[in-house]
C-alpha cells in the first residue's frame, strides 16, 4: 500500500487535477489486471483479489466458483438470479464424482477429473454461474451507501471495501482527500474486473450500493 502526494494521477480512468493539499492512499490492485475470466465471474475475481491482497492466498477464479457452488449445496445459500440452474447441474455433476469414484469435493481432487472432455458440460455450467464472494473469510463490517471514515479507516489500515452494484461486484482500493479553500473532499478509487479499469468516484455515487469493509 502507498501514500503519495501531488503524484501523476494518469492511470486513473479520467482526469483529476490534484491541488497542493492532496493526499492519496491506496493498494496496488491496478497493477495486478485481474480480470474475470467469464461472464458472470465479477464475484470470483473480487475474491480473487481480496484473497490474494488481504491473506496472500492467490487461487483461481474457477476454484472460487468451485467453492461457492458447493456451499450452495450444502446449506442453500441464495444465489443470483438466473445462474441457479447452471449450479444446480454443475453440483449433480460433482455428487457423481463423489458418489461413484470416492473423489473428494475439494478443488484440487475434483479439477483433475474436469480436464477430461466428457466433463465440458460440467465445465462450461461452473463458467455459467453467478455467485456471491465470500466474504466470511475476512473480519470486517457490512454497509449500504460509503461512509467516508470507515473508508479511509480501512484503506488506513490496510483493508480492502467489496462493493455490488445490483449484481456486480468491484473493489474499492483507495481513496483521494483532496482539500481546497478549506473543504475537505474525499473520493473513493474503485478497481472493476469486468474491464480492469479504475475509476474515482464520489461517495454518493454508492447511495444504493451494499458494501463490506474488510480488514487483513
Amino acid at each position: 500500500m502507498t501514500s503519495t502526494e501531488n503524484d501523476d494521477y494518469s492511470w486513473l480512468d479520467g482526469p483529476v487535477e490534484p491541488d497542493s493539499e492532496t493526499v492519496v492512499v491506496l493498494h496496488d490492485v491496478p497493477s495486478f489486471g485481474i480480470e474475470q475470466e467469464q461472464a458472470g465471474y465479477c464475484y470470483a475475481a473480487v475474491e480473487q483479489i481480496l484473497r490474494g491482497t488481504l491473506a496472500g492466498d492467490w487461487v483461481s477464479q474457477d476454484q472460487i466458483a468451485h467453492e461457492f457452488c458447493r456451499r450452495k449445496h450444502a446449506v442453500g445459500l441464495a444465489g443470483a438470479a438466473g445462474g441457479d440452474q447452471y449450479i444446480a447441474n454443475y453440483n449433480a455433476a460433482i455428487d457423481r464424482l463423489v458418489a461413484d469414484f470416492g473423489v473428494a469435493e475439494d478443488w484440487d481432487s475434483v479439477r483433475v477429473y474436469l480436464e477430461d472432455e466428457q466433463m465440458r458440460n460440467t465445465v462450461e455450467a461452473l463458467h455459467h454461474s453467478w455467485g456471491l464472494p465470500n466474504l466470511g473469510l475476512f473480519p470486517g463490517r457490512p454497509g449500504h451507501g460509503l461512509d467516508v471514515d470507515l473508508l479511509c479507516g480501512t484503506i488506513d489500515g490496510g483493508g480492502l471495501i467489496a462493493v455490488m452494484q445490483e449484481i456486480h461486484y468491484q473493489v474499492v482500493y483507495g481513496y483521494r482527500r483532496s482539500v481546497v479553500d478549506g473543504a475537505s473532499t474525499c473520493y473513493a478509487l474503485v478497481y472493476d474486473p469486468m474491464d480492469k479499469k479504475s475509476a474515482e468516484l464520489e461517495p454518493g455515487s454508492f447511495a444504493n450500493w451494499d458494501l463490506a469493509y474488510l480488514e487483513r
